[in-house]
């Protein structure tokens, strides 16, 4: 009798797994690519954060990994320390405008430091995505608004 408990519980468990699992599947987002626009923080010359700049058009790319980093940016009360995801344009994948995608999940920053292919870095105020292009299977990350998602 014990036997019959423990493998019924044991299927249960493995059931609820591969349940849980495919439920998932069946309820990520399908989007399209689309071109990503981020908003620049304004800084005045006291280092007060103003009104953003115009939107800047950022390259459509999705990157494979990131890292998270503290990055000092200006704030109204002097400067602070904000979660910033950190990607380079040299390590990003370009991906045509278009092209279907799946949302996987958020990343946890609201900010993103950008290098350009000069060089140059960008402090962002966006975040990124983790998405997965079903043509290839390839996970990796993207801007936020780089995925016009359907409803």
């Amino acid at each position: 009798m014990r036997k019959a408990i423990f493998y019924l519980l044991i299927f249960t468990f493995l059931f609820s797994i591969i349940g849980c699992s495919s439920e998932q599947v069946q309820n990520s987002k399908s989007g399209v690519f689309k071109q990503p626009i981020a908003q620049i923080p304004k800084v005045n010359s006291k280092g007060d954060t103003g009104r953003s700049l115009p939107p800047a058009e950022v390259p459509l790319m999705f990157w494979k990994s990131f890292e998270y980093k503290d990055i000092s940016r200006p704030a109204n009360s002097g400067h602070t320390k904000e979660n910033f995801c950190v990607i380079k344009e040299t390590e990003g994948i370009p991906v045509q405008e278009g092209a279907d995608v799946q949302f996987i999940k958020d990343a946890e920053c609201f900010f993103t430091h950008f290098t350009s292919l000069d060089g140059v870095p960008h402090k962002y105020m966006i975040g990124l995505i983790k998405i997965r292009i079903p043509e290839t299977g390839e996970e990796g990350w993207t801007w936020t608004s780089a995925v016009d998602l359907k409803e």
